[in-house]
């Protein structure tokens, strides 16, 4: 069998004097109005940590952005000067320019295209 445990005994407190009622209530009045005070600073305070850390997030995107279009355009760049050499490479087996040419991608003959004339 569990032995029970015995509770501590509550101390009698001595009474030092009796509030009036008004006075009681206007003191956990002003104790309930601190305790709101302080979750409405509390939480303003969070709101302007969230906007803070919204603004770090948003000038870390623009830093990642900023990269990210840096590569694609690195790429653009890549891939242009990857056209320029295949189509002077082309141009040189062929012995001809490629420029106002169109090339059938059936049969992959070269046509000139005609020539606008004004």
């Amino acid at each position: 069998m569990r032995k029970k445990k015995e509770e501590p005994a509550v101390p009698k407190l001595k009474i030092r004097g009796k509030m009036a009622d008004a006075q009681y209530w206007k003191w956990r009045l002003t104790i309930e109005e601190m305790s709101h005070a302080k979750v409405v600073s509390e939480n303003a305070h969070l709101k302007c940590r969230l906007r803070v850390l919204e603004v770090e997030k948003q000038q870390l995107q623009l830093i990642l952005d900023r990269k990210l279009y840096q590569e694609k355009q690195d790429l653009v760049k890549q891939s242009q000067l990857e056209y320029t050499n295949i189509k002077g490479e082309i141009e040189e087996e062929l012995g001809f320019s490629l420029d106002g040419c169109s090339i059938n991608p059936h049969t992959y003959e070269v046509q000139e295209l005609p020539k606008d004339e004004k």
